[in-house]
């Protein structure tokens, strides 16, 4: 997925990630992130900041009555830190493989 965030220039230095709700296997085991930059000829092309493993958990909300907007105390996630300072608007963050990509 593509991300500008709203508040213009930025520096990304970590991710926090929570696994899907419905199979485990879906769920994420690798990373990419990447910020858009201009090339010498004026062309958009996409600039290495940090790739990894994700270690998600296999755990789901610790309630099933927390329906409301997403609470990290109540759900389950990854955190990720790296350094970085490259500064974007724009930021690309592909997961290239998953927990179980053949029952996904």
């Amino acid at each position: 997925f593509i991300v500008t965030p709203n508040i213009g220039k930025t520096i990304v230095e970590g991710i926090r990630l929570y696994p899907a709700d419905d199979r485990p296997a879906r769920d994420p085991s690798s990373y990419l992130i990447e910020r858009a930059a201009i090339d010498e000829f004026g062309q958009l092309k996409w600039d290495y900041i940090s790739d990894g493993t994700i270690l998600l958990p296999y755990a789901k909300r610790i309630s099933d009555e927390d329906k409301g907007p997403l609470n990290p105390e109540n759900y389950p996630h990854a955190e990720i830190s790296f350094e970085n300072t490259k500064v974007a608007y724009t930021y690309r963050v592909t997961f290239p493989t998953l927990r179980n990509s053949r029952s996904a």
